[in-house]
């Protein structure tokens, strides 16, 4: 679950960009886009070290635990990539705007 507190800072960004750039829309996202993907970690976690470190074993649940939770994160972290690359592609008319992303956008902007 987020926070209060990391919802309120994800919408001062998007308040702030939006004041700042004075730019059209499609710019705008693009700024926004560029600026949540500065924000994530630039790599996947590595869930071979993680085993290793942390082998998934009955005596410890909680390594299993973080190994299922890691693998979590790394499809989460590519789908947003994923998405935002697509979402840049899409509104440049590069690539098909669909529903979806759609929705994203009006989201973002």
């Amino acid at each position: 679950m987020v926070s209060t507190k990391k919802l309120n800072k994800a919408k001062t960004i998007m308040y702030t960009a939006k004041l700042e750039v004075h730019k059209p829309e499609d710019e705008l996202l693009q700024h926004i886009c560029d600026e949540i993907a500065v924000k994530l970690p630039k790599e996947l976690v590595n869930l071979e070290e993680v085993m290793v470190l942390f082998p998934v074993v009955r005596e410890n649940s909680m390594n299993t635990v973080l190994t299922q939770e890691l693998i979590r994160f790394n499809r989460l972290h590519s789908k947003i990539l994923t998405t935002l690359a697509e979402l840049k592609a899409a509104q440049l008319g590069q690539i098909l705007m669909t529903e979806q992303l759609s929705l994203t956008r009006l989201q973002l902007i």
